[in-house]
């Protein structure tokens, strides 16, 4: 699924890349001189969230066996103590500056508490919520490139 996204991603970025690259920078003749140029500025964006699940509370609690497989799954969930499980996102990203500025959705880092950028290299960064456009679904990260 990351590849099929980040073919889509890479092919809207060369119908508008030219825009936005350096006046003295060759013409791509390929869709490999594409790959080649804008592909490091692609980023793999990896999130988690902890999200409480409560116990299933509907309906009384009877005495006796459960007279249905569905009131068996119930009952033993009502007595499942609540529980923190985490829920992960995946998406793509682009660096747009230099300092670690990097472009990606809203909805991929919305309710995020961990965000984790992949470069091309497989190379890790902890990233932090710069600012987030839920109407435009877009946000901004930033990641500490001192190292780098």
């Amino acid at each position: 699924m990351f590849k099929r996204g980040l073919l889509g991603f890479l092919v809207g970025m060369a119908l508008w890349g030219a825009a936005w690259l350096p006046a003295q920078a060759q013409p791509m003749t390929g869709f490999a001189d594409m790959v080649e140029r804008i592909g490091p500025a692609v980023v793999n964006i990896s999130t988690e969230t902890r999200a409480a699940k409560a116990a299933d509370t509907a309906g009384p609690r009877r005495s006796g066996p459960p007279a249905t497989l569905e009131e068996f799954f119930r009952d033993f969930m009502q007595n499942f103590p609540s529980q923190i499980l985490p829920e992960n996102a995946l998406g793509s990203g682009v660096i747009i500056s230099p300092d670690g500025y990097i472009v990606t959705n809203h909805h991929v880092v919305a309710r995020a508490e961990r965000i984790k950028v992949i470069l091309l290299d497989d190379t890790e960064f902890t990233a932090k919520i710069i600012g987030s456009d839920e109407k435009n679904d877009l946000a901004l990260l930033k990641v500490d490139n001192k190292n780098r």
